[in-house]
């Protein structure tokens, strides 16, 4: 049986993430702070870690920190789950190697399915389709909560570091890469063999 720790201050959102979980068969354990989370985490080594960011004692970047640069724990995914919709510490924790940086609320298939991912339980999220009334935006839109600018690059100008404005699909309802995720070299050919001309990022 997998194991999964939700590290999370809300008893809320770890008695119905946990129940989510633990309906799928997978065994659940909770802290409620970044510190608890760490010392939890290093004694049970679990198959993935649900975090939040904004918790007493330790904040969960930092713990997050810590547990990337631990030998032992790096390897560990780990998903974020939080109300902060900003950019730039979507960024930070991508840089970190985090899986997923899902904002609060969340759809619950999305949860499960990226964290069933970030397990090695499937290869690509199986997302459904949002439909959204109304009229798109044109090239601001609202991303995680905050407006940005995007522009389309074609995968030949791509640079390591540039930042994903938009999840990239490689069909209707498949995530092959997350909006927030940077540039790899290894992305980079990724996409050429794939033969995907175009990418939208984050414009600077």
């Amino acid at each position: 049986m997998k194991k999964i720790i939700i590290v999370d201050d809300d008893p809320v959102i770890t008695g119905r993430v946990g129940k989510m979980f633990e309906r799928e068969g997978y065994k659940v354990l909770t802290a409620s702070d970044g510190a608890e989370g760490l010392k939890l985490i290093e004694s049970e080594m679990p198959d993935l870690v649900i975090m939040d960011l904004v918790m007493p004692v330790m904040n969960g970047v930092n713990a997050i920190k810590k547990l990337k640069s631990d030998k032992n724990l790096r390897l560990i995914p780990v998903i974020v789950l939080s109300g902060i919709r900003d950019l730039s510490t979507i960024v930070q924790l991508r840089k970190l190697g985090i899986m997923a940086y899902i904002g609060k609320p969340h759809q619950w298939d999305d949860l499960l399915l990226r964290s069933k991912k970030a397990m090695g339980e499937i290869k690509e999220e199986i997302i459904p389709e949002k439909k959204s009334p109304g009229k798109k935006k044109d090239k601001d839109q609202l991303v995680m909560g905050e407006m940005i600018s995007f522009t389309l690059v074609d995968v030949n100008d791509l640079k390591p570091d540039m930042v994903l404005a938009t999840d990239l699909r490689n069909k209707a309802n498949q995530v092959l890469l997350a909006h927030g995720t940077v540039i790899t070299e290894s992305i980079i050919k990724k996409l050429e063999r794939m033969g995907i001309s175009k990418v939208e990022i984050q414009a600077e």
